[in-house]
């Protein structure tokens, strides 16, 4: 306790120092009374972008949110799988108490080639960290977030991003409804087709795999035992993600044609079709609405950061959805971002510093580089119909599931709980405050 009071005086006391320096340049600068002024300006109020918010105000760092679409329906009925990495971050901010009565753990993930016997078993017993991860629902998390924001203090706002300018020190944005506000940092985490990206010139390279991903709701007759399931078919791998209860969430993925034909079949047909791939797994699937479909894309930002703005989440970098790391590979650069910054404040120093935007570029580099090459490298492995090629993948996933040692790194990478090249792991994700 005394160590955390230290901590907390420590902060106060570079917040006003902070402060002090904040108010000298802004007279300096002459910058308008009448404007906003935070030191964050997060746009997206996405998944991502909400959690933005609460790492930032929860090292105390002031900021606030904007989007057009604040204030609109809200309803998103889809599913996220959060890694144990992720689920710590959110225990540090507060957030993850609202979430845990129905949260679905994951304690086994099975991974299968086609119909061959050969499998790769994971067990969270093996690694003695806790669950592999939880799948929550959308719904459920956004909630949580935006409640954990109110507790904070963080202000949202119905509008979007239209143009900003740099200052020395500090960015000017302008509003869709006409105001403006300064701040130290923009960040931009408003998804795969990011505004502030394009305002900020940054350059995207893209990929489309030729691939859709239909997403649905089952409920089965036998229990799932907390187990995710990924099984590879030639046409596509198709996921079982456990939810409360005898449900699981499917994310199936075919070729756009085959996709197409599937999403067209009456209701009946489209759950023959999925009870085949089923196979038996968790006894008999039935399928609780009409199924959605997403047109898989990698699309990759050239650089994280371009002057006083940073990307976060999609608007960095938009994955192949096999394994389910995306989302989980922005919690890490929002957490990374929010310590670099809250470490900055504490020093009286200016949060959108280039040397905290450089640090935060080159780490996210190396680690998003990483990801990309294995989604996709997997991805293209595996959805590929090559004579031969499945016994040959089967055969890598049963040698991996007998070396015990590789197979615990592997689970440590898919729990989001493994330093990589990029460095030691954000503090929020390891479980620590910043």
């Amino acid at each position: 306790m005394p160590g955390r009071m230290a901590a907390g005086r420590a902060t106060r006391a570079g917040r006003l120092a902070y402060a002090g320096g904040h108010k000298a340049e802004e007279s300096a600068e002459r910058m308008s009374e009448e404007r906003l002024r935070t030191e964050v300006l997060i746009a997206g109020a996405g998944l991502t972008g909400l959690t933005a918010a609460a790492a930032f105000a929860s090292a105390g760092i002031d900021c606030r949110i904007v989007d057009p679409a604040e204030g609109g329906p809200r309803s998103d009925a889809r599913t996220t799988a959060v890694t144990c990495g992720s689920q710590r971050l959110y225990a540090t901010l507060g957030v993850w108490r609202a979430l845990r009565a129905r949260a679905q753990p994951i304690r086994r993930i099975r991974v299968a080639e086609d119909d061959v016997p050969l499998f790769l078993h994971f067990e969270c017993d093996d690694i003695g960290e806790g669950p592999v991860g939880h799948i929550v629902r959308n719904d459920d998390l956004s909630g949580a977030l935006r409640a954990r924001l109110e507790t904070l203090g963080v202000p949202l706002a119905a509008s979007a991003v239209e143009a900003f300018e740099e200052r020395p020190g500090w960015v000017r944005a302008r509003l869709s409804d006409g105001s403006e506000i300064d701040s130290r940092m923009l960040v931009g985490a408003d998804g795969r087709a990011s505004p502030v990206r394009d305002l900020a010139g940054i350059d995207k390279r893209t990929h489309t795999y030729r691939q859709t991903a239909m997403v649905c709701t089952v409920r089965h007759t036998e229990p799932h035992h907390d187990t995710a399931v990924e099984r590879f078919f030639p046409a596509g791998p198709f996921a079982v993600l456990p939810m409360r209860g005898r449900r699981s969430a499917i994310v199936w993925t075919a070729p756009h044609r085959v996709a197409a034909r599937l999403m067209q079949l009456p209701a009946p047909d489209f759950q023959a079709e999925l009870a085949a791939r089923f196979d038996g797994m968790f006894g008999t699937p039935t399928v609780e609405g009409p199924p959605k479909a997403f047109p898989l894309s990698l699309v990759l930002a050239r650089r994280h950061v371009q002057g006083r703005v940073a990307l976060v989440g999609d608007a960095a970098h938009a994955l192949h959805p096999i394994a389910g790391q995306g989302f989980n590979l922005g919690l890490r650069g929002v957490a990374l971002l929010a310590e670099l910054a809250a470490d900055h404040v504490r020093l009286g120093l200016d949060p959108g510093d280039p040397r905290v935007l450089a640090e935060y570029a080159e780490r996210r580099r190396i680690d998003t580089a990483t990801l990309v090459a294995v989604t996709d490298g997997v991805n293209r492995l595996f959805s590929n119909r090559l004579p031969g090629l499945g016994v040959v993948r089967a055969l890598g996933l049963g040698m991996v599931n007998s070396i015990p040692p590789v197979k615990q790194a592997l689970m440590r990478q898919a729990m989001g709980i493994a330093a990589g090249m990029a460095g030691p792991l954000p503090r929020l994700i390891r479980g620590e405050p910043i």
